[in-house]
């Protein structure tokens, strides 16, 4: 299903509910820029002699990158697991394009904006030049006249004299020319009437300016529903933001404080505030208040759990996602790695499970359509996509952000359980290496270290036995380990399982000294 500015609204919260249900969330990007490497540069202090960069430096070239371009698609699929059938696995809500987002960092500029403009005082005043005799004229013109109208009314009070209009000096001759006031007269309307009337309103009209009796109450409401109207504005504009909100409901916990309430806030309640819950066109038999309360009692499962986040070459797309949707990261990786674990129990990055599962390929690409295409084989487990979302049943758009993490999230599905049943029947899996004797190449694949490498060459002579990983595509390699025959496990692994620890919070970093950033667990 694709989310367009024009349904973004009716369709939040179908979509927040989706992931408050949810057990895992699949995201994928597609951005306006990427980091581009420079070539023929001097090599780096610290960087290793075959010229890899260093994880801070990757991490720091990525976060420039961030800072420079924009999140164009968001791909999102929420996964539910039938618990009760054990084989189905529901995928949820793929959108893309077409919605604003303001980050925390362009919400508490605009709240700035918008209080500064309240703040009369704080409006520098014009100063005429001495020469200007028109504008002098024209002031002295709108003083008298003002002077004149507060006495009429003060005096009278008719309705006659509720109002005055200042016009342009020649309103009243043949010359006029019909264009009314300039912004630069009404602005010297505007600052007379704040320095001289202190109980008289001024308000611009297209073409003069209003000039009414100042009403306490009257100026009370009208102040209240120019804030209301910001709010919703704002609501609006937040727009796709709201979705990364409730995939970090503890986000304000990592965030300066310049980026949070009041200055900014993704508060959820605000959706509601702004009238997005109350789409009496889809769901008309259900009243305001039932509508509410489900609401709110969605809003506190948000609060109340934390999504396990799952992606592809999940590195580049989290510091994207961070500072697109909340604000700058910190300058050092560590930093990055402390607020990645504060967010979320588990982020899990699919190229990195990919890699450990193939990782004695030296032809290894991690090419998240190959590894679909071979894992589509498995009988188990089952897949739905309900109606409403089916676009992808019969559409491969590849490299759209829907598709890509609707995909993704197939990938860690089948290749979880998968692993889980060769795990639980003692099938080792040939993921099973430990990550000290690996390195990743710069093509995407990960090697033997030189001592596996220099051990396996030493083996003395025997009949030679077809190399699981001798495929153009690797992951037929799949296939020779038994695919087909594999341990049929139709659940993905429970919370309690290991696999979760051995694979996940590992971010693959290819072409960098350290390969992986590791990410830790915060409880």
């Amino acid at each position: 299903m694709d989310v367009t500015g024009h349904t973004f609204q009716s369709e939040l919260p179908h979509i927040l509910e989706a992931i408050a249900n949810s057990r895992v969330v699949s995201f994928d990007l597609e951005l306006s820029g990427i980091p581009s490497r420079q070539t023929g540069q001097a090599r780096a202090p610290g960087r290793s002699e075959d010229g890899k960069q260093t994880l801070q430096e990757r991490y720091e070239e990525t976060k420039r990158a961030a800072e420079r371009y924009q999140i164009l698609q968001l791909g999102l699929t929420c996964v539910e697991e039938d618990l009760n059938r054990g084989v189905n696995f529901r995928m949820e809500a793929p959108f893309k394009e077409g919605v604003p987002y303001f980050s925390r960092q362009e919400e508490a500029r605009a709240r700035s904006i918008a209080t500064a403009r309240q703040d009369k005082s704080s409006i520098d005043d014009l100063h005429i030049p001495i020469d200007d005799l028109d504008s002098i004229k024209f002031v002295q013109r709108v003083r008298k006249e003002t002077t004149d109208w507060v006495k009429l009314w003060r005096g009278q009070g008719t309705s006659e004299t509720t109002f005055l209009n200042i016009t342009p000096l020649n309103h009243r001759t043949p010359s006029y020319n019909g264009r009314g006031l300039n912004g630069y007269q009404k602005r010297l309307v505007h600052q007379l009437i704040r320095a001289e009337f202190p109980d008289v309103v001024s308000m611009s009209k297209p073409e003069f300016i209003q000039l009414i009796p100042y009403d306490k109450q009257r100026e009370e409401a009208q102040s209240q529903k120019k804030v209301a109207w910001f709010e919703r504005s704002l609501t609006s504009q937040i727009g796709l933001r709201w979705v990364a909100e409730a995939l970090c409901p503890n986000v304000d916990r990592v965030l300066f404080a310049e980026l949070k309430a009041p200055k900014a806030s993704g508060d959820l309640a605000a959706v509601a505030s702004a009238g997005w819950i109350y789409p009496p066109c889809l769901i008309p038999e259900l009243k305001a208040g039932v509508i509410a309360f489900r609401f709110e009692k969605m809003l506190h499962k948000l609060k109340t759990k934390r999504t396990i986040l799952v992606g592809h070459n999940l590195f580049l797309d989290l510091i994207y996602f961070f500072t697109c949707f909340f604000g700058p990261l910190p300058d050092r990786v560590e930093g990055f790695q402390s607020i990645v674990g504060q967010l979320f129990p588990l982020v899990f990055d699919t190229k990195y499970l990919a890699d450990k599962i193939n990782d004695n390929s030296p032809l290894y690409r991690s090419s998240l359509e190959e590894i679909d295409q071979e894992l589509s084989r498995l009988p188990v487990p089952i897949i739905e996509s309900p109606p409403e979302h089916n676009k992808y049943t019969s559409d491969s758009p590849v490299h759209e952000a829907g598709f890509d993490s609707f995909l993704t999230a197939r990938v860690l599905i089948r290749l979880s359980t998968r692993t889980e049943a060769e795990r639980k029947s003692g099938v080792e899996s040939p993921g099973s290496v430990s990550d000290g004797s690996l390195s990743a190449s710069e093509d995407g694949g990960v090697l033997l270290s030189r001592a596996e490498q220099a051990k396996a060459t030493s083996r003395p002579n025997r009949k030679a036995e077809p190399s699981a990983f001798s495929h153009g595509n690797p992951f037929a390699a799949l296939r020779d380990l038994g695919l087909e025959d594999a341990p049929q496990h139709t659940m993905m692994p429970q919370e309690e399982s290991p696999f979760w620890l051995q694979y996940g919070n590992k971010l693959r970093v290819n072409g960098t000294v350290e390969g992986v950033c590791v990410i830790p667990i915060i409880r």
